[in-house]
C-alpha cells in the first residue's frame, strides 16, 4: 500500500458510519482472502468500534492483520452481550420532569406573585420542586384546599421491548388528613387518541419510610400493552397525589421518580 492509498483510506473514515456485515463464513477462514480484501475488512472493524456500543472487545486490530476465526468470535460474542443489554434494562424519570395536570377550567381568586386570578389547578395544586430537594410535593394557596392533584409526564420507552414492571418511589407520612399517592403508566393511541392503562401501582399507606409503589406484580392492565410500539402510541405517567387539605400536608407527601424496567 502506498502513502497516498493510506492517506485516501484516513480520509474516507469520516465518511464510513455503519457496517452490517454477517461474516460467518470468511472463506476459509480468511485463507483465500487477497490483501486488498483484508484490509478494507480489518479497517472497517477497527472504525465501527467506535460507533457501536457493545461488550468488551479486547482485541486490537491494525492494518495488514489478518482477520481470524478467534477475532470474529469475541466480536460476535460482544454484539450479542449488546444485544442481550438493549433488550434488559430500565427506563427511569425523576421529579423534575413532572408537571401539574390541570383540575377545570374554573377560575379563582388567588394570591399568586404578578396574577390576580389563576386557574383553580394553579391555586389548588401548587407543585414545588426546589433545586436542594431530591422530591417533589404539592402546596396550595392561603385559602385554597383541593381533595386531589396530579402530576403527569411523557416517557420515552425504548421500542420493541417488553415491560416487566413499574414502579414509583414517594413518601406519605400523614396521618390525619387522608393522604394517599398512587400511579399509572399510560398509552394513548396516535392514530385513534383512543388512552389505554399500561399499568397501575397499589395505593401508599401512613409510613415514616420511603415506599416504593409497584404494579400488581407485573399484571398489565391492558393485554399486550406492555410490548412497546412506539410506531404507534406515545407513552406517559400520571401520579395522583389525595389529601383533605395540601396546604397543611406539605411535603409529607412526597414523589421522588418513577421507574419502568424490561
Amino acid at each position: 500500500m502506498n502513502a497516498q492509498t493510506a492517506n485516501d483510506l484516513n480520509t474516507n473514515q469520516q465518511n464510513i458510519t455503519v457496517l452490517n456485515a454477517q461474516l460467518y463464513c470468511i472463506c476459509n477462514k480468511g485463507k483465500n482472502m487477497n490483501f486488498r480484501s483484508k484490509i478494507i475488512i480489518v479497517l472497517a472493524l477497527s472504525l465501527t468500534s467506535n460507533l457501536i456500543i457493545a461488550g468488551s472487545i479486547t482485541d486490537t486490530y491494525t492494518a495488514g492483520d489478518t482477520l481470524t476465526a478467534a477475532k470474529m468470535d469475541n466480536i460476535k460474542a460482544a454484539v450479542n452481550d449488546n444485544n442481550n443489554r438493549l433488550s434488559n434494562g430500565a427506563v427511569s424519570i425523576s421529579y423534575k420532569s413532572f408537571t401539574v395536570e390541570g383540575q377545570t377550567d374554573a377560575q379563582v381568586t388567588a394570591i399568586v406573585p404578578n396574577a390576580a386570578t389563576v386557574t383553580k389547578a394553579q391555586a389548588d395544586c401548587i407543585y414545588l420542586k426546589f433545586n436542594a430537594s431530591t422530591y417533589g410535593y404539592f402546596d396550595t394557596v392561603a385559602t385554597a384546599t383541593n381533595g386531589s392533584c396530579d402530576l403527569n409526564a411523557g416517557i420515552q420507552i425504548p421500542h420493541g421491548v417488553t415491560l416487566s414492571s413499574f414502579s414509583c418511589t414517594i413518601y406519605d407520612n400523614h396521618v390525619t388528613l387522608g393522604s394517599n399517592i398512587s400511579a399509572n403508566l399510560n398509552r394513548v393511541n396516535l392514530n385513534t387518541g383512543a388512552r389505554q392503562a399500561v399499568y397501575s401501582t397499589a395505593v401508599s399507606v401512613d409510613s415514616t419510610s420511603v415506599q416504593i409503589l409497584n404494579d400488581a406484580n407485573g399484571v398489565v392492565d391492558t393485554v399486550g400493552a406492555n410490548i412497546i410500539d412506539n410506531s404507534v402510541y406515545a407513552y406517559f405517567i400520571d401520579v395522583n397525589f389525595g389529601a383533605n387539605s395540601f396546604a397543611a400536608v406539605g411535603n409529607f407527601v412526597r414523589l421522588y421518580g418513577c421507574r419502568m424496567s424490561y
